[in-house]
């Protein structure tokens, strides 16, 4: 393909022939445009900085969420509604105890993201009812919030799956564990036989063992595209016993 040498490499439409053919055209180049679009769609940095400060991990995951364009034009609500299995925003919220406030027309109501799901890919909206509003808890005093995205690709990649924890420490044992996944079942959801094993424990006492069998109690093995289910289970175990051991070096003690 020839380029028209005439024209500057930094103009954003150049003309072209196809070699030994009669086709000619112009193509578009947009580099530097793109560039200008995706800086004026970032997320906004007090935003960015207001969930980071709170909430590193959740901050971490939504950097390596999609790809610019894709943060640029999807929603969270939309995420959530969307209610993939591997969605990497529903560990993170459901593990922050996250509610919905729902619409339609003059009627609202309140709906915790646990109950929101009733399938895969199916929720409890109704007909001309959408998500207005996602609404988070105050951090607490003491409280810690984990989470990690395990993928093929670092970045920019559909999740094997995400694993997202929140507790405090109380007199060196667990309290409050909310514990989340995507990838394992029809929807995300919370693990509540695998919070039953951390809930009340001190960090040495929480064995690889009981997460295993807590983890085959809770979930039907299946294979997918992004891994197997020996893959999955086995990453869901060790995110976990990961947050559990690295509770004890700088974890401040809830009052």
């Amino acid at each position: 393909m020839t380029i028209g040498s005439h024209i500057a490499w930094d103009d954003t439409v150049l003309p072209f022939q196809l070699d030994r053919s009669d086709i000619r055209g112009r193509v578009a180049r947009l580099d530097g445009v793109l560039d200008n679009v995706l800086k004026q769609h970032a997320y906004p940095p007090v935003i960015e900085a207001l969930v980071a400060e709170a909430y590193p991990d959740f901050a971490e995951v939504l950097r390596r969420f999609g790809s610019p364009p894709i943060r640029s034009t999807a929603t969270l609500a939309g995420n959530i509604a969307n209610g993939s299995p591997i969605g990497d925003s529903m560990p993170c919220l459901l593990a922050l105890g996250a509610s919905l406030q729902l619409r339609r027309g003059d009627k609202t109501r309140t709906v915790a993201l646990d109950n929101f799901y009733t399938g895969q890919k199916q929720n409890v909206l109704q007909p001309g009812e959408f998500i207005e509003s996602i609404d988070l808890p105050k951090p607490v005093a003491g409280g810690v919030f984990r989470a990690h995205k395990v993928s093929k690709r670092f970045e920019q990649d559909i999740s094997a799956t995400c694993c997202a924890m929140s507790y405090q420490l109380q007199g060196g044992k667990f309290t409050n564990v909310k514990l989340a996944y995507n990838g394992l079942a029809p929807s995300p959801c919370r693990a509540p036989k695998l919070e039953a094993v951390i809930n009340g424990r001190t960090p040495d006492a929480v064995t690889a063992a009981e997460l295993d069998a807590a983890i085959a109690a809770s979930f039907t093995a299946r294979d997918g595209l992004r891994a197997t289910w020996t893959y999955r289970a086995l990453v869901a175990r060790n995110l976990v016993l990961q947050f559990v051991e690295e509770s004890t070096e700088s974890t401040p003690e809830a009052v």
